[in-house]
């Protein structure tokens, strides 16, 4: 364990932050930390042991803010060639630095910028969030040059606008899933399942991943199981949150046979959708549509507030709503030779790169 930086004080206690190679030592006390923040399940530790697990991240390393020797805050990074890069990829809907209050995510910002280090990459942080603003003021204050990048958009359904008056999903929407629902009774016996993982996972992902790499995913070699990789994370990915309850697992049957595909996390008041696929001999029926519909009205049902859509910002997601999660990349370069060469090579040897300065609209989010 390597000794960092000390931060400052709060009710006469020291928020220190030390450097932590392993995230098995941490992982009970990781979990007991996200859930006093109530953080998404990106941020537990289970997400990252089966992301490392898959990627081949190679070093990680645990910034962990203590205070009282209780754990305060803490942000898992990938160590590569003088440089910190959050543990994520286009597999991971959201990051964060995971902290109880704002004393210990400055502790960790501050800790990020070390002496020896020349380049800093976290993605994808939502605009507008308090560790955005807190990376901005520990990047000015050790004179780093900051740039941020728009890195997407995350569509979410706010459910508390259906059990109101449904505004989230339009007439049209509503009637032409009913419609299709209709067409697709008549051609069989129709049902849905809901699993947890609790029982016969294995074969629930297999029948899973075989649904959704029917689709254009399979063609684009996008799918889950197009890859080993994928494969692993997402197997891996289910196992763990089979074991804590949080899996859900979706399937739209025709007959018995699996025509739509949902891999799902339910966490408190939060549905997240990770993954869709449906068979496309049944495109005319739009079967994807109809079990996305059926457990967006379960979701309602069940009292929850928010359903996210995540992933990409996809033309079909916005027949759903108009809502989004706006999200970025932040990175930082440091003032010294090598630092400077890195941030000249990003920001003009790259000309195709879409880069938006931080003293544009971002700034002016992090000053409200």
């Amino acid at each position: 364990m390597q000794k960092g930086p000390a931060a400052r004080t709060k009710n006469m206690l020291s928020t220190s932050v030390d450097i932590v190679d392993a995230l098995e030592p941490l992982a009970d006390e990781w979990t007991e930390l996200a859930d006093r923040a109530r953080a998404a399940p990106f941020l537990y530790p289970g997400w990252f042991q089966a992301w490392r697990s898959a990627f081949d991240a190679g070093a990680l390393q645990v910034l962990t803010a203590r205070r009282g020797g209780r754990l305060v805050g803490l942000v898992p990074m990938q160590v590569h060639r003088g440089s910190w890069r959050s543990p994520t990829n286009v597999h991971t809907p959201a990051f964060d630095l995971l902290t109880v209050d704002e004393e210990a995510l400055r502790a960790l910002a501050e800790a990020l910028f070390g002496e020896h280090m020349r380049e800093l990459r976290i993605a994808p942080l939502e605009t507008g969030c308090p560790a955005l603003r807190a990376l901005h003021d520990a990047a000015r204050a050790r004179d780093f040059r900051a740039v941020v990048q728009p890195a997407g958009r995350a569509p979410y359904l706010w459910l508390g606008d259906l059990r109101m008056q449904q505004r989230s999903l339009s007439r049209n929407l509503r009637h032409d899933v009913q419609r299709r629902l209709r067409r697709l009774c008549e051609a069989g016996a129709v049902s849905v399942q809901l699993a947890d993982g609790g029982a016969s996972l294995d074969n629930l992902l297999e029948e899973g991943f075989g649904v959704e790499s029917l689709s254009w995913k399979g063609r684009r070699g996008t799918a889950i199981a197009s890859h080993d990789e994928t494969t692993r994370f997402y197997t891996a990915l289910a196992r763990w949150a089979a074991s804590v309850g949080w899996l859900r697992l979706a399937f739209l049957r025709l007959d018995g046979r699996a025509i739509a595909f949902q891999f799902d996390l339910e966490l408190r008041s939060g549905y997240y959708s990770l993954k869709i696929g449906y068979d496309p001999e049944f495109e005319r029926f739009s079967p994807g549509k109809i079990l996305a519909y059926t457990m967006v009205s379960r979701a309602v049902t069940a009292g929850l507030d928010a359903y996210e859509l995540l992933g990409t910002d996809e033309p079909w997601k916005d027949r759903w709503t108009d809502l989004a999660r706006e999200q970025v990349a932040f990175r930082a370069f440091s003032p010294s030779p090598a630092g400077r060469l890195a941030s000249s090579a990003f920001l003009y040897w790259r000309p195709l790169v879409r880069r938006i300065p931080f003293s544009t609209r971002v700034v002016a989010r992090l000053r409200r």
